[in-house]
């Protein structure tokens, strides 16, 4: 007797048809899903414009994106920053500040000089250990850092910062991100790196000066405690160099750096309180400490579509930071 076909269950009659294979496109999924305004003034030089992030929906490729148009000087400025499965990173940055200014009256200025910083950087990675709540990873990266200053009247230019240099990382992270909250709420990171001029030596020249030829190690220690809903964090960051390299600045309530790489040639170092232009906080070694306590205050949850705009969660921080360069 020919074997008898099982009849269909009724399970298998309710269960919808897959459609057919198809090539998986990452760009279908990664255009922007938010944006936030980008407002940029400095005594004279003014920019307006928004930022971005996306993702692709398996995670291989993460952008962020900020584009801003300074108006007086009619300078394209903003950052870029990608992130290829975790291992490849590319960064571009390019910013404004004045230097020199004269004032109107009435809150306004007009820019007399001015200096143009173009960042570019590359990292990677090679993961060594890869775990469901840790990864080590070794990474080899590059960076380029230049300086204009450029004069509005009469219109000259000089480039007294071109800095290049290599870099070799070692990562620790165990960090539990968007686990159980909207981003890293826990867990210890710990970061080696060091940084060398001496593969470029003869192409990190300025007018301000010879070749940098020297070396930087640094160290950074991050660690975050959940208490309730609240988190402390705390961190620890200490450089020391050697030979011919640029200081260190401390200062300032936020750094610069990439937000989504991993940071290379960064001698801006936050030390909320104080400006970043005090020459006591300017030195070829550093260390800065500070200890945080992060606590959502009310989770409002309000968004409107037209205009989109919204308002998620509103948070504070009690902060103590301690530094010396």
């Amino acid at each position: 007797n020919p074997r008898a076909e099982a009849a269909p269950s009724r399970a298998d009659e309710d269960m919808p048809a897959l459609g057919a294979d198809r090539p998986y496109r990452a760009l279908e999924s990664m255009r922007p899903r938010a944006w936030t305004p980008e407002l940029f003034f400095d005594r004279g030089l003014s920019a307006y414009g928004a930022s971005f992030e996306g993702a692709d929906a398996l995670g291989w490729h993460r952008y962020a994106l900020t584009m801003q148009w300074e108006t007086s000087q009619r300078e394209p400025i903003g950052s870029f920053e990608y992130v290829w499965r975790d291992r490849h990173q590319w960064a571009l940055q390019r910013s404004v500040n004045a230097t020199a200014w004269r004032a109107l009256g009435k809150g306004d200025y007009d820019t007399l000089a001015y200096e143009r910083r173009t960042q570019a950087q590359w990292v990677s990675l090679l993961p060594l250990q890869v775990r469901l709540s840790s990864r080590v990873s070794a990474g080899l990266g590059a960076a380029l850092d230049r300086t204009e200053r450029i004069a509005t009247s009469p219109v000259s230019r000089q480039t007294p910062l071109d800095d290049r240099l290599a870099a070799v990382l070692l990562d620790y992270d165990t960090r539990e991100g968007n686990w159980w909250s909207e981003g890293p709420n826990r867990g210890l990171r710990i970061t080696l790196l060091h940084e060398s001029h001496r593969p470029f030596k003869r192409a990190s020249h300025g007018s301000a000066g010879p070749s940098r030829d020297g070396h930087v190690t640094r160290f950074d220690l991050s660690s975050l405690v959940p208490i309730g809903r609240s988190v402390l964090a705390l961190r620890h960051t200490e450089a020391r160099a050697s030979g011919l390299t640029r200081p260190f600045q401390l200062g300032g309530a936020g750094s610069q750096a990439p937000q989504v790489c991993y940071s290379l040639n960064e001698r801006e170092v936050s030390l909320r309180g104080y400006r970043g232009t005090e020459t006591a906080l300017r030195g070829q070694n550093m260390r800065v400490s500070s200890i945080e306590w992060r606590t959502p205050i009310a989770d409002v949850d309000w968004h409107g579509m037209a205009p989109p705009i919204g308002l998620n969660r509103l948070s504070g921080t009690a902060f103590v930071d301690a530094g010396g360069a």
